[in-house]
């Protein structure tokens, strides 16, 4: 089998070979552009993907990875994720993967490649323009990325094996979680009493629940004659739909009973709320949003952590969103010797290891109180000791 290899104007290298005749007798010829940085490295290519159509391995109707990224994105992840999820996928697609692999003839596509790749995305990959490269986190969110897209592939029998399976991307320090100590929670509730967010801050801290949760919750999903609230929804915002509700995170929906402060805390706020409706009349956009705009249309995600970074600011604190006070809500449930099971439930984990995997900063100490009260129990169960 006759090829060679070329480098176009664009730098890229590509493969030419021969794939069998015209029914004219003219040699037909094929094209695939390979990965490489010199021309020994596309050379070897050359020889590999020669042997491949010898042997009849190679494919003739295979497609190229851009080709079956954007089918994957269509097909697949448009229907299974949410749609600001499928924004992020999206964006990763289109400015990363596609530059990078487009070219490439998905059945050639080798470790190799995306190892190599990976490297050269931590020295520069930013497309801001900017000196450095991307951070180890972001590469990790491509490689997963690649990853499940090839998953796919792998179950429709498009391709025989995912070749980004077994590839250790880089890895860069876990973020430290950011939580609030006591004097801090009670500085800021204090700044807070007077703004028109203290009460969702109140819940996040008493529930844990994410701010796309809290700002989903409707009055009919609050019961405050029971104390208890149904997560059952989220609001997100994403740039092809807008504002809209979603399912929760894992999917489920979650009841969670509430103190009686916040019962409280909710009956002043559906007061105030109340008066407002009357005010506005038949320009009132009832949705029977809790946390609502002062027409009752749901409120901007965005627009929310704006004004949550507004008040810590003003409140003399570092600039941080409204996440820290679910981390908070979770440090102080597991410190105050709440079962991680219960604690992972209030929280909707999928399983009770995320929940301990994410605050082990806690464990520390629950395991100091639980050596004390294993000791204390063992103590009372033996003979007191003799004294002089």
């Amino acid at each position: 089998m006759k090829g060679y290899v070329r480098k176009r104007l664009s730098g890229k290298w590509e493969v030419v070979y021969d794939d069998g005749k015209h029914p004219d007798g003219k040699r037909k010829q094929k094209s695939v552009s390979i990965i490489a940085t010199n021309k020994r490295e596309a050379t070897k290519e050359m020889r590999r993907i020669l042997s491949e159509v010898d042997t009849g391995a190679r494919r003739s109707d295979s497609q190229s990875v851009e080709d079956y990224l954007r089918h994957w994105l269509r097909s697949y992840a448009k229907i299974k994720v949410a749609n600001r999820t499928f924004e992020r996928y999206e964006g990763i697609v289109e400015k990363h993967l596609i530059p990078a692999f487009g070219s490439v003839n998905l059945h050639q596509l080798r470790p190799k490649d995306i190892r190599e790749q990976y490297a050269r995305w931590r020295e520069s990959g930013r497309l801001d323009h900017e000196k450095g490269g991307l951070s180890a986190k972001t590469v990790l969110q491509h490689h997963n990325v690649l990853h499940k897209a090839l998953e796919i592939a792998v179950k429709d029998e498009v391709v025989s094996r995912n070749v980004a399976d077994g590839l250790r991307p880089p890895s860069g320090a876990r973020k430290e979680i950011r939580c609030l100590d006591q004097a801090e929670y009670t500085k800021l509730l204090l700044a807070a009493q007077s703004s028109t967010i203290y009460v969702p801050i109140l819940l996040m801290l008493h529930c844990g629940l994410r701010r796309g949760e809290v700002l989903a919750l409707r009055w009919k999903d609050i019961d405050l004659e029971t104390r208890s609230i149904v997560v059952r929804s989220a609001l997100e915002q994403t740039k092809a739909h807008g504002i809209q509700f979603k399912a929760p995170k894992n999917g489920r929906a979650r009841t969670l009973p509430i103190g009686r402060d916040l019962v409280d805390a909710l009956r002043g706020y559906k007061a105030e709320q109340n008066a407002i409706r009357l005010g506005l009349g038949a320009g009132y956009k009832d949705q029977d949003v809790v946390f609502a705009n002062h027409d009752g249309s749901p409120r901007d995600p965005s627009g929310f952590t704006s004004s949550f970074r507004k008040l810590v600011t003003g409140a003399g604190f570092e600039d941080m969103g409204p996440h820290v006070l679910r981390h908070t809500a979770a440090t102080l449930m597991l410190s105050q010797g709440v079962h991680p099971k219960v604690a992972s439930e209030r929280l909707g984990h999928s399983t009770i290891a995320i929940t301990m995997d994410m605050y082990s900063h806690v464990t520390p100490t629950m395991q100091e109180e639980a050596a004390d009260k294993i000791d204390a129990a063992l103590r009372s169960a033996l003979p007191a000791k003799n004294v002089g």
